[in-house]
């Protein structure tokens, strides 16, 4: 009924405007309009030196040197956030000779499972559960990672899937490259071969592929 009488509908995503027009009839015109980034909101002004010395202090307090490549995921500890894909990736990349960390920002309901998922790969010593950190300090992990994961699924017994999650957004406010699920709202966010890398996150082969180019070639991040 409210979409019936609505002049015009604003959505943030051009899923979310596929989706709301696809599932519901109305006749109003739909416009959509991305989120963007408050720089506010770190309380940091995103200076190179800033910027270096929160990047020394992160890694520092979680025994990285500044040789190794960091991995960081930032969101709610849900399944359908894909955290696993990530964590399965480590022992491999760390097989073929890569110095890689993979720090996670956030709390929830799988927080057990993932670290138990971490003791079964003896990743114990790359992987860093930094509990729920404050805006004000996420710009300090920001700038420690050399790059962004997120590979969210569809969880269809939840009938979610990703939305234009901030923190994709985020990442490239801070000149970091991401690797992303090819779907949702994510592919407003990230331009393939561009800002990122789209993968199939049911893919192992596709999503190895894309960390061992993130991560062996400076240049290309």
């Amino acid at each position: 009924l409210t979409l019936k009488r609505a002049k015009g509908i604003v959505c943030k995503s051009s899923f979310a405007r596929d989706y709301l027009t696809t599932h519901f009839r109305f006749d109003a015109p739909t416009h959509v309009i991305n989120p963007a980034v408050r720089p506010g909101k770190f309380g940091v002004a995103a200076t190179p030196e800033n910027l270096d010395d929160l990047r020394v202090r992160v890694r520092e307090g979680y025994h990285i040197p500044e040789t190794a490549v960091v991995i960081l995921s930032v969101g709610s500890l849900v399944k359908h956030k894909g955290f696993s894909r990530v964590i399965d990736n480590i022992p491999l990349l760390l097989t073929i000779g890569l110095d890689v960390h993979y720090i996670i920002c956030g709390e929830g309901p799988c927080e057990a499972k993932l670290k138990s998922l971490t003791r079964r790969l003896r990743v114990e010593g790359r992987v860093h559960f930094a509990g729920d950190i404050p805006d004000r300090e996420l710009a300090s992990y920001y700038a420690a990672c050399d790059l962004f994961a997120m590979l969210t699924l569809f969880d269809a017994k939840a009938v979610s899937i990703e939305g234009l999650n901030i923190v994709y957004l985020e990442a490239g406010y801070f000149s970091k490259p991401v690797i992303a699920s090819d779907l949702g709202g994510v592919i407003d966010a990230i331009r393939h071969e561009e800002n990122g890398l789209l993968v199939n996150p049911n893919s192992g082969y596709e999503v190895f592929q894309a960390f061992c180019r993130l991560c062996q070639d400076s240049q290309l991040r």
